[in-house]
């Protein structure tokens, strides 16, 4: 190799180095803050362990949510970090996107004659429409219903879903 070549591959290998320690650094400090932001009890209750709490952020922050509004907006669903319904609304509306309610987990018979509900929300961005429904036997046979939140407040399940 040539001297030049040697001194490029040196620099290259140096900025990876410094990278790397600085990505460290930036880890570490992030985990010191992790462990404040539990002590101090204001985390949702399932953000247990620094660790979580970071992977909660960062994904907030490939979001661009700032970090406490990820707490807010982000959920650990089965084993796994989710946005919740209101933070895709959220990032919905600072996209342009507005909504209207056309049905309100409305009842009616259907062809079957059992009863059931549907929840419509037509959304508008850029001069076009687009209307989104949900029935209540839609959540029925994705075995939704027998959960605590759908028995308790099945209108407001209905709508974020």
């Amino acid at each position: 190799m040539k001297k030049e070549e040697e001194l490029q591959v040196l620099e290259v290998a140096n900025s990876v180095n410094t990278s790397l320690t600085r990505q460290t650094d930036i880890q570490n400090q992030m985990l010191e803050q992790a462990e404040t932001w539990i002590k101090s009890g204001l985390l949702p209750t399932s953000i247990k362990t620094p660790e979580m709490a970071v992977v909660i952020a960062l994904k907030g922050k490939e979001l661009n949510l700032q970090t406490m509004a990820s707490f807010e907006m982000i959920d650990v669903i089965m084993g796994k970090p989710a946005l919740k319904p209101k933070g895709m609304a959220s990032l919905c509306f600072k996209g342009g996107v507005r909504t209207k309610t056309i049905k309100d987990f409305e009842v009616f018979e259907g062809l079957d004659g059992k009863k059931d509900a549907e929840t419509v929300i037509r959304f508008y961005r850029d001069g076009i429409e687009e209307d989104v429904s949900y029935k209540y036997s839609d959540a029925q046979s994705l075995g939704l219903t027998s959960k605590d939140n759908w028995k308790k407040q099945p209108g407001v399940m209905m709508y974020w879903r």
